[in-house]
């Protein structure tokens, strides 16, 4: 839960600067607008959609269900997230990043979905315990 919540505010805290005008450099360096851009949405998405279903997962949700919802949220907080930007001066309506945003989720989503179905759960559920015991392990270290 940790992981989403400092997922949930990296992300709020983009798109704020977003919002005020203030582009953040790193999409730039990516390739600007453009491609930097949706690379970050397909990206950004994807992930938010897997992070969610992780969460879900460990608060009881059958695997296949916490991917299908966390896929599902992601999808529908990315659309609303895309039309918010008709309502500030600094942002503007992208279908290109809805798309991107749709890719992402289908592709992350869809991959994780794959690899269960290929008898790869796992491996998939190890490392995410792993990286879970890592954050776990990082969280005693730091206090």
């Amino acid at each position: 839960m940790y992981v989403l919540a400092a997922f949930v505010s990296l992300v709020s805290t983009w798109t704020l600067a977003a919002n005020v005008g203030v582009a953040p450099r790193f999409a730039r360096m990516l390739g600007g607008p453009g491609v930097g851009d949706k690379v970050i949405h397909f990206a950004v998405v994807g992930g938010f959609a897997l992070v969610l279903a992780h969460a879900l997962k460990s608060l009881g949700f059958h695997a296949r269900r916490a991917l299908l919802t966390g896929m599902a949220i992601a999808a529908t907080l990315a659309t609303l997230e895309e039309f918010s930007n008709l309502l500030t001066p600094y942002r503007s309506f992208s279908t290109l990043d809805l798309v991107a945003d749709y890719a992402g989720v289908l592709t992350l989503g869809g991959g994780a979905w794959l690899a269960s179905r290929l008898r790869l759960r796992r491996a998939v559920e190890a490392a995410i315990d792993a990286g879970a015991a890592e954050i776990a392990a990082a969280r005693a270290v730091g206090g």
